[in-house]
């Protein structure tokens, strides 16, 4: 084979093929682990007709290809084919395997196929799961029904013990350790505490849920976000779920804790789409499950005061599964998570000498560093410290991804009277402090939180801070005078500002004043914030809407 010298503008006349690999939108569970297979696909030009597919594992399909190209063209499944004198690919790589299998007289080109895309689009459109009737099953798997049976009796004691009473919020992460399981400092975040949706969910690590969090505040913006691999396991009532899963209940009298409590169990990938869990994935949640209650029940409060700041905890336990004793490690708080408590007293109330301190020591170190020298808009950095403390009762360095975008998109915009055009000397000045903390306090969320400031964030602010209807009463106060030619730095001008509305009866243009974010205490079960909310419940509410693959 040889390769054509300008593929992008050859044209051809003779006989052509194209060919492509895709991702199915479906799963297939193999030795216990599920994946989502490829599936390749060879079509004429000429015709558009499709030749030949194959589905095949995602690992093998570049070498599948190329075998199935020599398969092809020496022993055609059906009829006379006529061996191509170019085939035209998309993808450099599949260029490359199938020019090494060196068949005479065939040109391989990488060049655009819009002809077999709009083909594959259909197809996998056509496989696609309907969001309109999802259909949850457990058997036909590779779990037995006795399995199941283990798993549902695990889960309802669960639910009895009701760890969302116990764990004040869905960010008091328990980290979880089983060789058995094939999970190493795995993370587990209870939710439930805003009594909207209860369970419990597993990240393979402190990165994923931290991952899962930003993902979930950007989706809520309408970005683009990738979501970390991770188990739900969440309770709904018997409507909710679909019909091959309450025909199997019915059927196996799986035990259940109440009419509200049925679990759901779905395993949730990059792109938020969920699936039927495997065999080892139902044997994760069934021990963690179980594992959890023997926490609760005999080690409740240790768990509280670990929780609380108090000493860690660190247990291990045999639990007792469907594939026999399991050894499972408990740890809390989980090592390496932002402690969130630095500036609260022993009330849990905001402390203001240990705000003094921190702010004093955190700005003067950040004034000396190279990083504040350099960047003209340093000052930005005390608006950040003040308001983590204020808004959330933390350090900067222990905000968590979504905390920093909510100070920087929502109460920048709301509460501070600038101009849209400072937006990029904010962002400036606030990357350049996140870069010395990075520097001198490594570790924690700081290098996604300064990773979150890229990009279009300027000019996202520059939208907020030029929106009047989001403004609050002091803003929107301070930036009508001043587009009216009020001085409002001086008492006189806010007076005249005051005056001039009065007698010409006008309304300034804000919206309703958000509330202020709950201050953080150590021990009280407060509802979490807005964004937390949110990002809490992505979840759950992808495995509840949407259709696993069968």
């Amino acid at each position: 084979m040889t390769a054509a010298s300008d593929p992008q503008l050859a044209t051809y006349d003779g006989d052509e093929w194209l060919v492509g690999i895709a991702t199915l939108p479906m799963y297939v569970t193999e030795n216990g682990k599920a994946y989502q297979p490829s599936v390749i696909v060879w079509m004429d030009a000429a015709t558009e007709m499709i030749i030949h597919t194959a589905i095949v594992s995602p690992h093998d399909a570049l070498g599948a290809a190329s075998s199935h190209l020599r398969g092809i063209v020496e022993r055609p499944a059906t009829g006379r084919l006529t061996v191509p004198g170019r085939i035209r690919v998309a993808s450099p790589e599949l260029a490359d395997v199938l020019r090494r299998e060196s068949l005479d007289r065939i040109e391989v080109v990488c060049a655009p196929v819009p002809e077999l895309e709009a083909a594959i689009e259909s197809l996998t459109e056509r496989l696609a799961p309907s969001d309109e009737e999802p259909d949850l099953h457990y058997l036909g798997a590779d779990a037995t029904a006795a399995e199941i049976a283990a798993m549902f009796h695990a889960a309802a004691r669960l639910y009895a013990t009701r760890p969302w009473e116990t764990v004040p919020s869905d960010t008091s992460l328990i980290g979880i350790t089983s060789q058995p399981l094939g999970l190493r400092d795995a993370v587990i975040s209870v939710i439930g505490q805003a009594r909207q949706v209860y369970g419990v969910l597993l990240f393979a690590s402190l990165d994923d849920f931290y991952q899962f969090v930003d993902a979930s505040d950007r989706t809520s913006q309408g970005e683009p976000a990738s979501y970390p691999c991770h188990l739900a396991l969440t309770y709904a009532r018997r409507s909710e779920l679909g019909p091959t899963l309450r025909a199997e209940i019915a059927a196996n009298r799986w035990k259940v804790a109440g009419a509200r409590a049925y679990p759901v169990v779905l395993a949730l990938d990059e792109d938020g789409a969920a699936r039927n869990p495997t065999r080892n994935e139902l044997l994760q949640m069934e021990a963690i499950a179980e594992a959890l209650v023997g926490v609760l029940g005999v080690h409740k409060s240790e768990l509280e005061a670990a929780l609380d700041g108090g000493s860690v905890m660190e247990l291990r336990d045999l639990v007792k599964t469907s594939g026999g004793e399991i050894e499972v490690e408990a740890c809390a708080p989980v090592p390496g998570q932002r402690r969130d408590d630095a500036l609260l007293d022993d009330d849990g109330d905001l402390d203001e000498d240990r705000v003094e301190a921190y702010r004093a020591a955190v700005l003067g170190g950040f004034a000396a560093s190279p990083e504040a020298r350099a960047e003209p808009a340093a000052q930005w950095s005390e608006v950040l410290v003040d308001y983590a403390a204020s808004y959330f009762g933390k350090t900067v360095m222990a905000l968590s991804v979504f905390e920093l975008r909510e100070i920087v998109f929502d109460v920048i915009p709301r509460k501070v009277s600038v101009e849209p055009t400072a937006a990029p000397a904010i962002v400036a000045g606030l990357r350049a402090f996140l870069t010395f903390l990075m520097r001198e306090h490594p570790g924690g969320d700081t290098a996604r939180s300064l990773a979150s400031l890229d990009g279009n964030a300027a000019q996202r602010l520059a939208r907020l801070l030029a929106d009047s209807s989001i403004y609050g009463p002091a803003k929107a106060f301070l930036m009508s005078g001043r587009a009216a030619g009020f001085d409002m730095s001086t008492q006189a001008g806010c007076d005249a500002w005051t005056a001039h509305m009065r007698e010409h009866d006008i309304r300034l243009p804000m919206g309703f004043p958000a509330a202020a974010a709950p201050r953080k205490t150590a021990s009280a079960k407060s509802p979490p914030t807005r964004q937390a909310n949110k990002a809490k419940q992505k979840a759950p509410r992808a495995a509840r809407t949407k259709s696993p693959s069968r």
